[in-house]
C-alpha cells in the first residue's frame, strides 16, 4: 500500500472525470483511482489538494476539491519501468505510454514496438479483388445526400435501423447495464456510418470518427505469461464505442499472425452475404451480391495497426467487436470497432472473446479465470448441479450489483455537476413524470 503523503499531482492534460495517478516523492510506485466529483487544476496549493491519511487502513481516504474517491481500480506495488512514452508516435490525441510492471530489472520491449502505427486499415491488397463482370466497384458504394446535416431520414441511418429485426434475432439484450451478445453477432449486425463520400459535413455525428470519443489508454505488462495488455484510463459506459481494430488486409493469405489476426470474411460466406443483402436491398442489386466472390480475408495488426492489438482474450470479456460500414460495402473495406458490453472503470484491462477454437488451435491454456472459462470445465464436472447453479447465480448477482452501482455513481456524478445547468422546477424527474401523466390523461379524454 502506498501511503499518501507529500504527494505532488501533475495537472498537465487534466480533464474532469479522468482517473488520477499519483506517486509518492521520487518512487515509481503508482496507484490509479477513479472518483466522483470534479478536480479543479487551477486550485492553489497543489500539495493541499490531497489530505494526509493518518489512519493505517487498507483504503486511503483522499479528497479532491470536494470530490471523494470511491473506488480503487489498480494498485501496483512493484516498480514500474516506463518503456515508451508514446506508442502511437503522436498520432493519437492522448499519448499511449508503455509500462513493465513485472518488477524485472531488464524488461523486454514489446515485439512490435517499432510497428507502423496507423489510424486506418491498409486495404491496398483488397483493391485487387475484382468486382463481377456486370457490376463496377461503384455498385457497392452507398452515400447520403444530407447537405444540411444527417437526420433520421439519412440513408446511412435507415440502413442501420433496418437491422432491428436481425438485432433481436441475434439476442442483443440490455439488462441493467450488461450487453449479452450471441456468437453470430459479428455477421448479423452492421453499423452503417457516414463517410467522406457522403455530402454531410465533417462534423456529422454519424461519422465513425465522431462516434468514437477520444480516450486515454495505457499498455502494460504485469505477468510474463500473459504479455502486454491494454487498459483504459477513462470510465466507459456500456454500449459505448471504445476503440477501432486497425490492421492490414490480407486476402487468402498463406500465413498470418494467428495471435493477432481477425477473420472478417470466409470463402463463400453465405451468412455475411445474407446480411449485406438484407441491409442494402433498396440500394444495391441482389444479383451484385450473388455474383460477388467472397474470399478469405484477415485483418492482421501484427506490424501495422494501433493499440487495439494488445486486447487480450477473456471468456467473459468487457468489449465485443462490431462490423462497421463506411460507404463501401465490399468485405475488405469493412471496419471493426469494439463496443463495451459492461461498465468499464478507469484502470481496467480491455478484453474480448477470441473465439471457442482459438486456444485449441494454438494449443494454449486460457488464463482469464472467469466463471465460464473453457479451462474450468473439469472443475464443474466434479460439482453437483445444485452447486454449479449456486455459483452461476452468485456470479450473475455480482455482475448486476456492479452494474447498478456503476449507474448509481454515474447518476450521482451527473447530479453534482448539474448545478451549472438549468433545471425546471428543481426536479427534472418529477417534471417528466408529470408530463407522462398529463399525456395519458389527454389520451383518455380524447
Amino acid at each position: 500500500m502506498v501511503e499518501v503523503q507529500d504527494v505532488r499531482l501533475s495537472t498537465n492534460n487534466a480533464v474532469t472525470g479522468f482517473p488520477v495517478s499519483y506517486c509518492r516523492r521520487m518512487t515509481s510506485n503508482m496507484a490509479f483511482y477513479h472518483y466522483k466529483g470534479t478536480f479543479n487544476p487551477l486550485l492553489k496549493g497543489k500539495d493541499k489538494v490531497f489530505q494526509k491519511n493518518r489512519k493505517k487502513s487498507n483504503q486511503s481516504k483522499l479528497s479532491l476539491g470536494g470530490g471523494e474517491i470511491y473506488s480503487k481500480v489498480l494498485e501496483s506495488k512493484k516498480r514500474r519501468f516506463l518503456i515508451h512514452q508514446d506508442y502511437s508516435q503522436g498520432k493519437e490525441l492522448f499519448s499511449i505510454a508503455v509500462y513493465d510492471d513485472t518488477g524485472t530489472r531488464c524488461p523486454l520491449l514489446p515485439q512490435p514496438i517499432g510497428m507502423n502505427y496507423s489510424l486506418k486499415n491498409d486495404v491496398s491488397v483488397g483493391q485487387h479483388i475484382r468486382s463481377p463482370l456486370n457490376f463496377s466497384d461503384q455498385t457497392y458504394i452507398v452515400s447520403c445526400d444530407c447537405v444540411d446535416g444527417c437526420s433520421s431520414s439519412c440513408i446511412c441511418a435507415l440502413m442501420t435501423n433496418d437491422m432491428d429485426d436481425v438485432e433481436a434475432r441475434s439476442s442483443l439484450k440490455q439488462n441493467r447495464g450488461l450487453l449479452l451478445l450471441s456468437n453470430d453477432f459479428l455477421n448479423r449486425k452492421l453499423l452503417v456510418c457516414c463517410g467522406d463520400l457522403c455530402k454531410c459535413p465533417p462534423t456529422c455525428k454519424r461519422r465513425l470518427e465522431n462516434l468514437i470519443k477520444p480516450k486515454k489508454f495505457e499498455i502494460y505488462k504485469y505477468n510474463d505469461d500473459v504479455g502486454y495488455c491494454l487498459r483504459t484510463m477513462n470510465n466507459i459506459t456500456y454500449g459505448e464505442l471504445v476503440i477501432e481494430f486497425v490492421g492490414k488486409i490480407k486476402v487468402n493469405p498463406d500465413h498470418v499472425s494467428e495471435d493477432y489476426a481477425m477473420l472478417i470474411s470466409k470463402y463463400d460466406d453465405t451468412d455475411l452475404m445474407k446480411t449485406l443483402m438484407e441491409t442494402t436491398y433498396e440500394y444495391i442489386d441482389e444479383d451484385a451480391w450473388r455474383s460477388y466472390q467472397f474470399e478469405e480475408i484477415h485483418l492482421d495488426p501484427y506490424d501495422f495497426g494501433n493499440a487495439s492489438r494488445f486486447l487480450k482474450h477473456a471468456c467473459i470479456p468487457n468489449t465485443y467487436p462490431i462490423r462497421v460500414i463506411v460507404n463501401d460495402f465490399r468485405p475488405f473495406m469493412h471496419r471493426f470497432v469494439f463496443v463495451a458490453t459492461a461498465p468499464i472503470p478507469a484502470g481496467a484491462e480491455l478484453t474480448f472473446d477470441y473465439g471457442r477454437d482459438y486456444c485449441n488451435r494454438l494449443e494454449m491454456h486460457c488464463k482469464c479465470n472467469a466463471i465460464f472459462c473453457v479451462q474450468q470445465k473439469e472443475r464443474y464436472t466434479k460439482m453437483s448441479p445444485t452447486a454449479v447453479s449456486g455459483v452461476i447465480n452468485a456470479y450473475t448477482e455480482s455482475l448486476i450489483t456492479a452494474a447498478i452501482e456503476m449507474d448509481h455513481i454515474r447518476e450521482q456524478f451527473l447530479k453534482e455537476q448539474s448545478d451549472a445547468r438549468k433545471r425546471r422546477n428543481g426536479n427534472l424527474v418529477k417534471d417528466i413524470l408529470v408530463e407522462v401523466v398529463q399525456d395519458e390523461e389527454a389520451e383518455v379524454e380524447a
